[in-house]
């Protein structure tokens, strides 16, 4: 099973370079890199990716309202929140947000968060399989 992440920075240069680090996770996958909020649901609604790494500062929408807008979309979607600003933690974590990475970032938190992601999506698939009766 893969991963589907979609990365939502405003800088093209950090959505490329995370996509880069996730994709070095085995089983991990970017289905698309959005540079806005708008962009962002478009192309979620395309790819229904699994995981959003998102920032939090971004000019037509903010990280906040863009995860808020996608939970009402997608439930059960992963947020995981890659910024500079660390004052919208709590925020973030209210909107059940898995993880909150500041810039700069750490490449080995950030694969660390996709291996646990790639785990809890895992789990989840066979659950959802042992519960369905498929097996």
């Amino acid at each position: 099973m893969t991963l589907r992440v979609l990365i939502v920075d405003d800088e093209p240069a950090v959505g490329l370079y995370l996509k880069t680090i996730i994709e070095e996770v085995p089983g991990a996958s970017v289905v698309d890199v959005a540079t806005s909020g708008k962009e962002a649901l478009q192309k979620a609604a395309s790819h229904l990716p699994q995981v959003v790494f998102l920032d939090i500062d971004m000019p037509d929408m903010s990280g906040l309202e863009l995860a808020r807008a996608l939970m009402e979309e997608q439930e059960d979607i992963c947020l995981v929140f890659a910024t500079a600003y660390p004052d919208y933690t709590l925020q973030a974590f209210e909107l059940y947000s898995y993880d909150y990475i500041l810039k700069p970032f750490n490449e080995k938190r950030i694969k660390k968060t996709v291996r646990k992601l790639l785990e809890k999506t895992q789990l989840q698939s066979s659950n959802k399989l042992v519960s369905g009766n498929y097996i």
